[in-house]
């Protein structure tokens, strides 16, 4: 009888401090839209005429740093779409 007793008191203390279940966790990627690209305006070479060359080359620089900046958003944003 004390044995019964023993078994009942470990089956009682195990399934009570057994861990719950969690919750699964389930992440859901939204589509995101593409904005429309602003169109840059075009500037003319002899409008620059009284700009210095260094100055030429680090807006040349910004414009190339401002274009991949903008392919590396685009990339992200159309990762966001299912492809079906």
């Amino acid at each position: 009888m004390m044995r019964i007793g023993k078994y009942i008191i470990l089956v009682l203390l195990l399934t009570g401090c057994a861990p719950k279940p969690s919750e699964r966790v389930v992440y859901v990627t939204t589509p995101l839209n593409l904005p429309p690209k602003p169109e840059l305006q075009k500037v003319r070479s002899d409008s620059l005429v009284c700009v210095d060359d260094e100055t030429k080359w680090a807006l040349l620089k910004r414009d190339v740093a401002i274009k991949n900046y903008i392919s590396e958003l685009e990339t992200i944003i159309n990762s966001t779409k299912s492809e079906k």
